[in-house]
């Protein structure tokens, strides 16, 4: 009896990844330290999770952070941003999310990434009339690099966009249509192929690999999602392995990586190769240290910022810990709720068999909620909803605890005066 209470009182009080709620509507977001940056409505925002503060940066789109600078692209509307006498272009800008001073770097482009002291782009040929890579037409997308030192842009004489650069390499996609080469060889050039700038060398190598979506880690590990599976590439061997699972969106920090499947959050362990099911509702995840910053729909969860609206998209972050204390970190325990060092998941679902049962309850359960239709307040985050069993289940805890006592003293003392009982009665 001392025993079960003693295990009653010492049970875990947290029963799923906390996840906190912004309340605030953006796309895109990015992480570094404990600032993210997003775009909202045309305009680039930062949010200090610290403080828990948002503040607006610059009109602006396709925000990429690296410490506290933040590079972004600007449409032009108002202001000849780059001299050429139109307002028709996209202008690449920057800026210190500190003090929000804003640096015009007078140069076409879209796309940017930025990281240490430079920042890559894409521009299409025609917006300068330029022919850079010599093929006969205006329609390529070159890539472009601005050096804060040297405070110039050069050109890196690659055909490609969507760039993702780290000390010692840079990654991007070709559009083999712009190439004019079909470079996976399968018989068309219709694929986006991802290909890798050496940044000692400068020479462009080919990987054959249709790729979107991507993310280059400070450790060389590239990740993206290819034909809806997700793919780990290094970017130095230019090996590729290819995990088979399904997954867009990809995050990566350190082994570990953060995926969307079906409007969920999945981790996946690089060195275990195990993948759990993070049971939170969200998308375009961005991951620095412990902490993942991603995209919720409210058509999923309810008006999350309480604004009368439920067609938004809102941002919510959540940090890594052990809730469960069996030495596996959340963003990869296939069991958050239950320790389960072992982590066996038998079925492969990334829900561990130490809490299969409880999953498929509450699975059902979120099922029965949609077929009746219920209002919104029987509708919400997932974050709220594992408060609100954290809270209930505490009830219950307190209840058996409470209750026994009456149990043990009552079947003790009920149990002496039915023994007095009997012998009054000469039983």
């Amino acid at each position: 009896m001392r025993t079960l209470l003693i295990l009653l009182l010492v049970m875990p009080s947290v029963l799923a990844l906390v996840v906190e709620n912004t309340g605030i509507v953006g796309e895109r977001p990015v992480i570094y330290g404990d600032i993210f940056v997003y775009e909202r409505a045309g305009s680039i925002y930062a949010y200090d999770i610290s403080e828990k503060s948002e503040s607006e940066i610059a009109r602006g789109s396709s925000p990429s952070l690296f410490g506290y600078t933040v590079a972004f692209e600007t449409k032009e509307d108002d202001v000849d941003l780059n001299g050429d006498d139109d307002r028709n272009d996209y202008v690449i800008q920057y800026a210190d999310v500190k003090d929000k001073v804003v640096k015009n770097l007078a140069a076409v482009g879209r796309h940017p990434a930025v990281f240490s002291r430079f920042i890559v782009f894409s521009t299409k040929e025609s917006d300068l009339g330029v022919d850079f890579s010599n093929d006969g037409d205006l329609e390529d997308n070159i890539l472009r690099m601005y050096d804060f030192d040297g405070k110039s842009v050069a050109n890196l004489e690659a055909v490609g966009d969507f760039p993702a650069l780290n000390q010692r390499a840079l990654i991007f996609v070709t559009d083999e249509g712009q190439l004019g080469s079909d470079l996976n060889a399968d018989g068309d050039e219709l694929d986006d192929i991802l290909r890798v700038f050496d940044r000692e060398s400068r020479k462009v190598a080919n990987t054959k690999l249709a790729a979107e979506n991507l993310v280059l880690a400070k450790s060389n590990n590239a990740v993206f999602s290819s034909d809806g599976k997700i793919v780990v590439f290094d970017a130095v061997s230019h090996k590729a392995v290819e995990t088979g699972l399904k997954g867009v969106f990809p995050a990566i920090y350190d082994d570990v990586l953060i995926f969307g499947r079906d409007g969920s959050l999945y981790g996946l362990s690089l060195d275990t190769k195990r993948i759990a099911n993070l049971n939170v509702l969200g998308s375009n995840p961005s991951m620095f240290e412990d902490v993942v910053v991603f995209v919720s729909s409210e058509k999923d969860l309810g008006d999350l910022n309480n604004n009368g609206k439920s067609d938004e998209f809102v941002i919510r972050y959540a940090r890594q810990e052990d809730v469960d204390g069996d030495g596996v970190f959340d963003f990869l325990d296939n069991c958050q709720a239950v320790m389960n060092v072992d982590q066996v998941d038998s079925d492969n679902d990334g829900f561990g068999d130490a809490c299969d049962e409880e999953t498929v309850s509450e699975s059902n359960e979120s099922e029965e909620v949609e077929k009746k239709e219920s209002s919104d307040e029987s509708v919400r985050n997932d974050s709220v909803q594992s408060s609100v069993q954290k809270e209930s289940a505490w009830y219950w805890y307190l209840l058996l605890v409470l209750l026994l006592p009456v149990l043990y003293f009552g079947g003790k003392f009920g149990y002496n005066y039915y023994k007095k009982r009997q012998k009054s009665f000469g039983f």
